[in-house]
Formats: structure tokens, C-alpha cells, sequence
């Protein structure tokens, strides 16, 4: 023993030198999710500054909407939680909100159609009421075209406008002669119908990408593209509370000789704009447009984007300015020239001309992995004049497919914004905010590491790994050789590091999880995660305890109960699906029977669980559904 402590001294003498050291700041960015099935999010921000975010979540065939809650940091105070019942198949949420809560609206598919449901969560993501169906007539076998938009009024009333494929409401034509229409309806807050659904678009044409928003008056205006002239063009129509179908007043906004789409709106200072991504003279490139809607159409047409394809834009008020982002491929032509680059512009526009043609037959998502080598976040600030005074500022330069950004400002006046990283295969939610500053004209990419860490040397690190075998150990002769080097900070800049960020988002998303497994999951290094593990405890983010050779880490407020990360899955898992068998089980959480068959046992000793013998099959139950305890 004595040579072998001998030899560690000698070891720790030579790599001390070598342990991280702190230099320089990053942007505000940090990953939400490690589902890897996170998509079509909705952000919304309160008046105390909490953003909350509703997303969709897929895995085993299965899909569930999810909710989480961010202070004004983006520090998340809770884990995220499934909001709906997995009775079905639950995509494409919408939801607004006011002082009394979240109104959320969905697709579900059950016994085989797919119809919109409704419900009202708290500020924190309790459902307030049970799930509600709107307009069972309206269900359909079809997959949607694409999500529902909605807008509340002063009075707590929400409307909702979704495309879907054609009901002929007024037996006008046949359905098969029906394409997909734009519909509108009225519900108060516990969902009861207060204007049935009347369809807005011709119905003889394809409508799609509907959005709202209500003015002061309680009036409802409502904007979709439609290819009436065999050319997709955006829409508008205000809606009065007396106004029938048959009576809208319908204004042509854009006259593209290729397709204006993806149109979104903002009610700005008692003005209506208008953001679109719109084909152009040539539809060889897609570009983000801007306009104000005046009473006979557009006065004015400003284009936002400068290069590349723009699509999916999203616009919020901040102060007297109105800020517009979407997505962007300009740096997909990175490192290419001559014909390689005309390749790589002609295959991005194919992909997105053929996406809007079987987007109607709701047959396909847009996956920009099949179009591009890189999606970026891009964001400009503009007057309500069409004057630019921030101009294609770059969001994003984490060289991946960043898609879909949603932006919302809060009462501080900083904007936030969320977005899909579909980089690896697989989709995750990100976060940015510019709390601190305006967002400022970026001429390369922003550094993602907040921290240059020069780690232990490898075969020092090595020798001290297999003296010191057991996780608990090697987290505590790593915390040792960083106490040193820990620096004062306060508790805000602690949290101004990727890394830490990044940390804390997968605890508080699977509470307990290993020392091991965050080093896997996050891919970094023994020394550095150490490092910010212990940062983290001393400014008092999380906690960890010792089980057996590993040690858990938990946020800094969890009730700590013991379970593994694979337990607490089961126990969630049997929540929403009671008399659920462990082969199901097994599928749904992705692990092999053997590892559930493993953790149910250790459940039962511990008195979570329970079996029950139903005819053939056995199936688990949990002894206290509401908590999950003993």
C-alpha cells in the first residue's frame, strides 16, 4: 500500500500542473433536452419573466407533449413532465397564455383518427382540467398537415385556426374533391365551443401555415398561404365576432412568382406585420420577407435575409423594435466553390420545393439533415418603418442543423429564443438569451466554450483510474486536485459556462444520474467534469450522494429517493400506462427485458411496486399511483 501511495504523490506532483484553468467567457447557450426525440416546440415567456416551453416527445412508437419552465436565466427549476395522458398519439402542440393559465391545443390520434384536443395547465405544467376533444366531426384518418396556431382574447377566450384536409361544412362538393382548407373556431377556457369550426380558405385550393392574433377589439386576424393561382400566396382576413364564412373579406398580401410560405404574424404598437419566407423573381433561393398589413394589402415588402435559404421565421415585440429569426443555410456552402456550391444550392431548394408539395399529404416531416450540411439561427431587429437596425446577426454557429427557432421577449426587453439542433441524427432542444446585451452584429462564429480546459495527462490520469477503481473515489481525488483552482465567482456568472449549463439540464432531466453516465453523456473528460461538478456544489446548483461505488447527482432542491435513473423510467412509465406488462415496458424506455425484469425486482423489495396476474400475463402496478413511493 505504502508504494503504491508513493506513487500516486509522484503522479499528482506531475500532472497538478496540467489541471483546467479558467479562460474567458461564452454566449448564452445551453441544451434542454438529451431525448433525442425533441421537436415542434412552442415558447412562451410571463409577466415574472418565466419562460415556458411545451414540445413534442417520440420514442417506442409512442409521442407525449412535454413541459418545462426556465427562469429568466434559462436556468431550469424543474424537471421536465409529461402533460399529456399517452392515451394516444399527441404531436403538434399550440398554446398561448394569461393570469389564469396555459391553454394548450393538439392533434391526437385515437382509434385512428386524429383530432384536435384541448386542456389547461397551470404555471407549472398541472394539468387544471381533464382532456377534452374539439369538434369530434372534424376528426380524420390523415396525419396532419402541420400544427394548429391559436390566440387569446381579454376575455380568456382562445381561437384556434388549423389546416387540415377538406370538410365540406356547407355539402357544397364532394370531400375526395377537397384539399387541405384552413379552419377557424372560438372556445372558452374550460373548452366549451363558442364559434363552431368554419372553414377561411377557398376550399377548392390548398391552404396551409395558418397563424393568428387578436386585437384589442376582440377581433381575430388570420393569415395562411393558399395556391389559388397554382402558386402558393399569403392571405389575410380579419374576423369579427358577427362574421360568417360566406362574409370574410379576403386581401391578397404577396404576388411571388414562386411560393410565399411559413407566414407568421405580430401585433406590434396597434399595427399588423406580417414575416414570410418567400421563392422569389427565380424561386432559387428562399428568403425571409417582412411587411406591415394595411387595409388593401402590404405597405411595404422588405427582404430580411441577405443569403442563403430562410425559412420558418418567428417575430416578438421588443420595446418599439420588432425582432424577426429563422433558420438559415448560408454556411452550408462553407469550403465549397465553383459547381460544388451550385450543387449543394440546387439540392437544399429540391429538397425544399419537394417538402412543401408532400407536407399537404402529411407524409413528411422537414428534416433538414436530407437537405443541408448546416442550419443556422439568424436574427435581425427592425422598426416599425421597415428601417433595419440589426441586420442578419448570427444566433447560432454550432455548425449543426439548428432549425425551427421560436422567439419570444420579455418584459425586460431580452429576447430568447429556442430552437431544434437535429445535428446528430436525432432532434434536441436549445436555448439562448441576450439578457445581458443587445444581440450585436456577428462577423465569425460565436466560441461555444466558455472555458479553454487543458486536461490531466493521459497516462497519469490513467494509473490514478486504476489505483483508485470505484466512480465515488475518482470523483473525489478529481474534486481534490480542482479545489485549488476553484475561483470565486458569483452564482449568476458561474452559470455564464456551456458546459455547466449543459450539466445542469441533464440532472434536472434525469435526477440520480452517475458520475460515469454524465461523462458519457456530455463527452467530457474525468478532470473537466469534476471540475464543474464541484463548481456547481460550491455554488450550490446540485447535490450528489454516495450509492455504493457510484455517486448521483440531483438538483440542488430534489427529494432524493433513492432510484436509479432506469427505475425512475419504469415508475413513470407504469404512471401513465397502469396493468402495463415489462416487455412493454422494455420497449418504451429502450432497454433490454433482462435490465427491466432486474429493476422491477429491486422495485417490489422496495415496495414501489407490485404484480398482478391477469388472466395469462403479469402485469406491473404501482402501490401509490399519485407518488410512486413505497
Amino acid at each position: 500500500m505504502k508504494g503504491k501511495m508513493g506513487l500516486l504523490v509522484i503522479i499528482l506532483c506531475l500532472t497538478l500542473p496540467l489541471v483546467p484553468v479558467s479562460a474567458g467567457e461564452w454566449n448564452r447557450v445551453t441544451r434542454l433536452t438529451y431525448s433525442g426525440t425533441a421537436e415542434h416546440q412552442v415558447l412562451m415567456v410571463d409577466g415574472e419573466d418565466y419562460a415556458h416551453i411545451i414540445y413534442q416527445e417520440s420514442s417506442g412508437g409512442r409521442s407525449v407533449l412535454r413541459y418545462m419552465k426556465l427562469d429568466e436565466t434559462g436556468y431550469r427549476l424543474a424537471p421536465s413532465k409529461t402533460i399529456t395522458s399517452g392515451a394516444g398519439y399527441s404531436i403538434y402542440p399550440a398554446a398561448a397564455l394569461n393570469d389564469q393559465g396555459i391553454y394548450l391545443v393538439w392533434w391526437d390520434n385515437r382509434e385512428g383518427n386524429y383530432g384536435l384536443y384541448y386542456t389547461l395547465l397551470d404555471h407549472n405544467g398541472t394539468r387544471e382540467m381533464p382532456e377534452k376533444t374539439l369538434a369530434p366531426e372534424m376528426a380524420d384518418n390523415r396525419t396532419p398537415a402541420e400544427a394548429p396556431n391559436v390566440a387569446l382574447d381579454s376575455h380568456g377566450h382562445l381561437f384556434i385556426v388549423w389546416s387540415q384536409h377538406g370538410r365540406d361544412m356547407d355539402n357544397m362538393m364532394d370531400e375526395e374533391e377537397l384539399r387541405v382548407s384552413v379552419f377557424l373556431m372560438k372556445i372558452d377556457e374550460a373548452g366549451n365551443i363558442l364559434a363552431p369550426p368554419v372553414r377561411i380558405s377557398t376550399g377548392y385550393a390548398n391552404g396551409i401555415y395558418p397563424d393568428v392574433v387578436v386585437d384589442g377589439r376582440g377581433r381575430a386576424h388570420v393569415v395562411w398561404s393558399e395556391d389559388v393561382t397554382g402558386n402558393y400566396e399569403v392571405y389575410y382576413t380579419v374576423i369579427h365576432g358577427q362574421d360568417s364564412p360566406r362574409e370574410l373579406d379576403v386581401t391578397r398580401l404577396t404576388d411571388s412568382p414562386m411560393e410565399s410560405v411559413m407566414s407568421c404574424l405580430l401585433l406590434h404598437a396597434d399595427d399588423l406585420y406580417l414575416g414570410w419566407s418567400d421563392g422569389g423573381n427565380t424561386g432559387e433561393i428562399y428568403s425571409v420577407h417582412f411587411g406591415r398589413i394595411s387595409k388593401t394589402g402590404l405597405s411595404f415588402n422588405l427582404r430580411v435575409s441577405d443569403k442563403g435559404n430562410a425559412l420558418y421565421p418567428s417575430m416578438a415585440s421588443k420595446g418599439d423594435r420588432i425582432v424577426i429569426t429563422w433558420q438559415d443555410d448560408r454556411h452550408s456552402l462553407a469550403g465549397s466553390k465553383g459547381r460544388d456550391a451550385y450543387e449543394v444550392v440546387k439540392d437544399n431548394l429540391t429538397t425544399i420545393k419537394s417538402y412543401l408539395r408532400r407536407h399537404l399529404l402529411g407524409e413528411q416531416d422537414f428534416d433538414s439533415r436530407n437537405a443541408v450540411t448546416n442550419w443556422e439561427i439568424y436574427l435581425s431587429i427592425i422598426d416599425g418603418n421597415g428601417g433595419i437596425i440589426e441586420n442578419n446577426s448570427r444566433v447560432t454557429a454550432l455548425r449543426r442543423a439548428s432549425i425551427t427557432p421560436e422567439i419570444s421577449v420579455d418584459n425586460r426587453g431580452a429576447a430568447r429564443v429556442v430552437w431544434v439542433d437535429m445535428s446528430q441524427s436525432s432532434g434536441d432542444l436549445y436555448y439562448i438569451d441576450d439578457s445581458e446585451a443587445e444581440i450585436k452584429q456577428k462577423t465569425g462564429p460565436i466560441d461555444p466554450e466558455g472555458e479553454s480546459l487543458i486536461l490531466l495527462g493521459g497516462i497519469g490520469l490513467l494509473v490514478i483510474v486504476y489505483l483508485l477503481s470505484g466512480e465515488g473515489r475518482r470523483y473525489a481525488l478529481l474534486r481534490f486536485l480542482v479545489v485549488p483552482l476553484y475561483s470565486t465567482l458569483s452564482r449568476d456568472r458561474l452559470m455564464e459556462n456551456e458546459n455547466r449549463r449543459n450539466i445542469i439540464a441533464l440532472i434536472n432531466a434525469r435526477e440520480g444520474i452517475t458520475f460515469t453516465s454524465l461523462m458519457k453523456e456530455l463527452g467530457l473528460k474525468n478532470g473537466a467534469l469534476a471540475y464543474h461538478l464541484h463548481t456547481l456544489e460550491r455554488g450550490r446548483f446540485i447535490k450528489s450522494v454516495k450509492d455504493g461505488k457510484y455517486r448521483r447527482f440531483y438538483p440542488r432542491g430534489a427529494r432524493i429517493t433513492g432510484l436509479s435513473s432506469v427505475e425512475e423510467k419504469i415508475i413513470e412509465v407504469i404512471r401513465a400506462n397502469p396493468s402495463i406488462g415489462q416487455r412493454e415496458i422494455a420497449r418504451l424506455i429502450g432497454f433490454t427485458p433482462q435490465t427491466v425484469n432486474y429493476n422491477v425486482k429491486k422495485l417490489i423489495g422496495r415496495g414501489v411496486l407490485y404484480l398482478k396476474k391477469e388472466g395469462k400475463h403479469t402485469r406491473c402496478r404501482l402501490t401509490n399511483p399519485e407518488t410512486g413511493a413505497p
